[in-house]
């Protein structure tokens, strides 16, 4: 019986999801179809952006132990200056802007809990603008899915 594109597009997804480093001929082999289809597949979907194959390094194989989830509250004429300089901070590993109670929300990554500290006191407090910071730390990651979040 022959598969659907969208069928293979799945079963290819799948098995580079349990082995990002997975070659097309693995890929092939065990789906059972020819490289070359494999090789289309992922081409096509990543020119339509159903794929994006990108390096993930783990942060604490680079000494870096601490993340802590930043909740802000920015006045509106400072929002867009605050978030670029937050955005310009080597830590900072996610920035958005959000709704809800905070306009903004950010991941900082550092050496541990008194680098975070530091850089919470020397600059992300005295950024203009900020009404209200919550920030909540990691302990321990149980679940981290990098092809539905990419975020630290």
């Amino acid at each position: 019986m022959k598969r659907s594109d969208s069928d293979l597009d799945a079963l290819i997804l799948a098995q580079l999801r349990a082995d990002g480093r997975a070659s097309n001929r693995q890929i092939a082999r065990t789906l059972r179809v020819s490289e070359n289809a494999v090789r289309q597949h992922v081409r096509r979907m990543e020119d339509t952006k159903r794929l994006r194959i990108s390096l993930i390094f783990d942060p604490r194989k680079r000494g870096l132990h601490a993340i802590t989830h930043l909740w802000l509250t920015i006045t509106p004429r400072h929002l867009s200056t605050c978030l670029r300089a937050l955005n310009a901070l080597d830590e900072t590993a996610v920035v958005c802007r959000t709704s809800g109670i905070h306009n903004a929300y950010c991941v900082l990554v550092a050496k541990d809990l008194d680098a975070i500290n530091d850089l919470l006191e020397t600059k992300v407090r005295r950024l203009a603008g900020i009404q209200e910071l919550r920030t909540s730390s990691v302990f321990k990651v149980f679940k981290h899915r990098y092809d539905l979040a990419r975020f630290v």
